[in-house]
């Protein structure tokens, strides 16, 4: 990435910050709608009220057998392009190919972890969190619904 300073135009009382979805204690509640990990990148309002400016996904899956990641974003978070031109800058330049790579992108700009690991909800604990891989989370199988996710890489995917 560039080593010039950020110049981050970001709305009144919000900070750059992303959800790592996968890692989120509800992820699995909406898993069918959510086939890729992703990650949520936002202008997050969390401490000065809740809430975001503006939301985008980062997508990460295999195309042709290469990871590749992808963003997707609705017209009501295109002011994103501006507010943070510095990260879309860094994704031209290093072409990021894993979220983690995105992630790596997204720290180095002052961006805030606000993934919720832990549920607040004693019934949705489990005291060891389940391992799966990613052909395990696409397929739906061998997690109950009550699951925690850390994603482990796949043998074979």
């Amino acid at each position: 990435m560039s080593k010039h300073k950020p110049e981050l135009n970001l709305p009144s009382d919000c900070h750059l910050a992303y959800i790592v979805w996968q890692e989120a204690w509800y992820s699995q509640a909406s898993a069918s709608l959510n086939e890729h990990p992703h990650l949520m990148v936002s202008a997050s309002a969390r401490g000065s009220g809740g809430g975001v400016a503006w939301e985008f996904q980062i997508d990460g899956y295999e195309l042709g057998g290469s990871p590749v990641t992808r963003v997707k974003m609705f017209e009501d978070s295109y002011a994103a392009l501006t507010d943070i031109p510095e990260f879309f800058a860094a994704l031209a330049e290093e072409r990021p190919v894993t979220l983690d790579q995105v992630r790596a992108i997204l720290d180095s700009l002052g961006a805030v972890d606000e993934t919720e690991r832990v549920s607040p909800y004693p019934e949705h604990q489990r005291e060891t969190p389940a391992t799966l891989t990613l052909a395990e989370i696409r397929s739906g199988t061998g997690w109950p619904q009550d699951a925690r996710f850390i994603l482990a890489p796949a043998a074979e995917d």
